[in-house]
C-alpha cells in the first residue's frame, strides 16, 4: 500500500505529462530505486524516469539535483518569513526602491555563487570597481484579451567606487550596462554579470553604455584590485565626525580602529555611527564592532538553538571611544548591524536616531556542500541582551529619535543628506548635556 500511494501520488503530479506521451488515462508504473520506505517522492526515482523515459534526457542529473536543493532551501526561506518564525512586521515601502534588497535568508550557492560570496566576504578582488544591480521595469497594454504586462531587467550602475577602474573611464551613477564584451546582458542574472566583470587584475573588459537621452557608447576598462572600505570616515561640520560601516566582515575591526584614529586626529568632538547601508554580515565581527563603543564584557546578543541552551555573547575587546555617539539606522539595516544598533541602546552608549530597522533576528551558517556548493541555512535566533525566550527579539530596532527619511529628492536638488545632519546635531547636543553632567 505504501508503494501504491507513492506511485498515485506521482500519477496524479505527472498525469498530463503522461496522457500526452501514452494515450488518455494511460499510465506508467515504475519501481522504486530502493526499497526503503519514503515520507515523500522519491527524487533518484524522477531523475530515472526524465532520463530513460522522457524526451528531456538532455538534463543531467546535477541539473535536477540542483534544482531540488534549490527547492528545499526557497522552501526554508518561506518557512522563516511565515508565523511562528517571521515575529516581526516590516512597513510597507513608500516606493519599489526603498524596500531592502530582498535576497533570501535562507540560500543555496552554486560553486560560483559561493566564490562571488566568498569574495565580497573578503572585501577584495579583481574588478571594475562599480557598484551594479538589476532594476526591473514593467509595461502593461491593453488588449482584447485583458491586460498585457511585460517586464524587462536592465544592469545599473549604483555608483563607481571613488578611485576605481570605472569612475575613472567615465562611468556614473544611473548608467545603464547593455552588454559586455560584445555579448547582450538581457536575460542575464546579476550572479552572472559580476562574475563576467571581475577577472584578475590587469585584464581588460568591453562595455557598451547607455547614459540617457544620449545614444549608447563604448568603452573599454582595464580591472584593478578593488577593495570594499567596509568603514569610512567623513568629518562634518560643528566638529562632528561619521564612521560609516558599509558591512561586517574580517576586515572591519581592523578598518574601524583606523578610521577612529583617524577621527582623534581630526579633532572630532563626537561621532555619528552610520548603519543605514549596512545588510550585516558575519555575527562575530558583529560583536566585535560593538566592542569597540562598550566596556569589555558587556553582553550584545542572545542566541537560542532549538534544544539547546541560549548563548549570549558579549564583548572581549576593549573599548575604544567612550565620548557622545549617535547610531544612525534605517530600513537597510540589517542583521548584524542591528545587532551592534540594538546593544548600543540597550546600554544607554549611543542615541538611536533614523527610521526603523529591517527586522531580521535569525543568524545562519554556511555549510560548504560537496562539488563546491554552499547553503546558507538559519540555524538560530537572536534576540536583544537581557530579553527572555517570549518577550520577542526586540528587531526592528526603533529608533529614540525618529528622523524622516532623505532619500525624497527631484533629480535637480542638491543632494543633502537631512538624516546625517539632523544626526550631528544631536551628537552636539548629547556632548553638551555629557559636559554639563560632570
Amino acid at each position: 500500500m505504501i508503494a501504491m500511494r507513492r506511485y498515485l501520488a506521482l500519477g496524479a503530479a505527472l498525469g498530463f505529462c503522461a496522457a500526452s506521451a501514452f494515450g488518455a488515462g494511460s499510465v506508467v508504473p515504475t519501481v522504486p530505486s530502493t526499497g526503503a520506505v519514503l515520507d515523500g517522492p522519491d527524487l533518484d526515482e524522477i531523475v530515472r524516469i526524465v532520463k530513460q523515459q522522457t524526451i528531456l534526457s538532455g538534463v543531467t542529473a546535477a541539473q535536477m539535483r540542483e534544482a531540488s536543493v534549490h527547492g528545499i532551501v526557497k522552501l526554508l526561506d518561506e518557512t522563516l518569513r511565515q508565523p511562528p518564525y517571521a515575529l516581526a512586521v516590516r512597513p510597507a515601502a513608500r516606493s519599489p526602491f526603498e524596500e531592502p534588497e530582498e535576497r533570501p535568508i535562507n540560500a543555496f550557492y552554486t560553486p560560483r555563487d559561493y566564490r562571488l560570496w566568498r569574495q565580497e566576504m573578503q572585501g577584495k578582488f579583481g574588478g571594475i570597481g562599480a557598484r551594479i544591480g538589476v532594476r526591473l521595469q514593467r509595461a502593461e497594454w491593453a488588449t482584447s484579451a485583458g491586460a498585457v504586462t511585460s517586464e524587462t531587467s536592465t544592469i545599473e550602475v549604483l555608483g563607481p567606487i571613488p578611485g576605481g577602474a570605472a569612475e575613472k573611464a567615465g562611468l556614473k551613477k544611473g548608467d545603464l550596462i547593455l552588454a559586455i564584451d560584445g555579448k547582450s546582458v538581457a536575460g542575464a542574472t546579476l550572479a552572472e554579470i559580476v562574475e563576467q566583470l571581475r577577472g584578475d587584475e590587469g585584464t581588460t573588459v568591453g562595455l557598451k553604455v547607455l547614459r540617457q537621452p544620449n545614444p549608447p557608447y563604448e568603452v573599454r576598462i582595464t580591472r584593478t584590485q578593488v577593495r570594499l572600505a567596509p568603514v569610512e570616515f567623513e568629518k562634518l561640520a560643528g566638529g562632528v565626525g561619521c564612521l560609516r560601516i558599509t558591512t561586517l566582515n574580517p576586515e572591519t575591526r581592523p578598518a574601524l580602529e583606523r578610521a577612529l584614529t583617524a577621527a582623534r586626529e581630526a579633532g572630532a568632538g563626537g561621532l555619528v555611527l552610520d548603519l543605514r547601508g549596512c545588510p550585516g554580515g558575519v555575527l562575530d565581527v558583529a560583536v566585535e564592532a560593538a566592542s569597540a563603543f562598550l566596556p569589555k564584557g558587556s553582553p550584545v546578543v542572545t542566541l537560542g538553538k532549538a534544544g539547546k541552551a541560549d548563548e549570549t555573547l558579549a564583548t572581549a575587546a576593549a573599548q575604544l571611544y567612550d565620548g557622545p555617539l549617535v547610531a544612525l539606522v534605517g530600513p537597510h539595516t540589517a542583521s548584524g548591524a542591528e545587532i551592534v544598533a540594538a546593544a548600543l541602546q540597550v546600554h544607554g552608549r549611543a542615541l538611536v536616531a533614523g527610521e526603523p530597522t529591517f527586522g531580521k533576528h535569525t543568524a545562519e551558517t554556511v555549510f560548504e556542500l560537496h562539488g563546491g556548493y554552499a547553503a546558507k541555512l538559519s540555524t538560530a535566533f537572536f534576540r536583544r541582551p537581557g530579553t527572555k525566550p517570549g518577550e520577542g527579539p526586540g528587531f526592528p530596532v526603533q529608533p529614540d529619535v525618529p528622523l524622516a527619511s532623505s532619500r525624497h529628492r527631484e533629480p535637480d536638488e542638491p543632494s543633502t543628506d537631512a538624516q546625517l545632519a539632523a544626526a550631528a546635531a544631536l551628537v552636539q547636543w548629547r556632548g553638551g548635556k555629557q559636559q554639563g553632567q560632570k
